[in-house]
């Protein structure tokens, strides 16, 4: 993938969902808060780390899922 794409994808895709800023914009949405609110990539770290340090004999149904998959 060249550089060029890849500056392309930081500045006008969701990181996690991949949707394009002018899907937002069609549809009268701020991209912007989509990307910190929503699908904030940093959530998604807090929370793998958060399962991570956990006990495992403690952790949910979707915990395990997660775990699982992240392994």
């Amino acid at each position: 993938m060249s550089t060029n794409q890849l500056d392309y994808d930081r500045k006008f895709k969701c990181f996690i969902c991949s949707i394009e800023k002018n899907d937002f914009l069609k549809q009268g949405l701020s991209f912007e808060n989509h990307r910190s609110e929503e699908h904030n990539p940093w959530n998604y770290v807090y929370y793998l780390t958060h399962i991570k340090e956990k006990n495992s004999s403690d952790y949910n149904g979707i915990e395990s899922y997660i775990f699982d998959k992240w392994e």
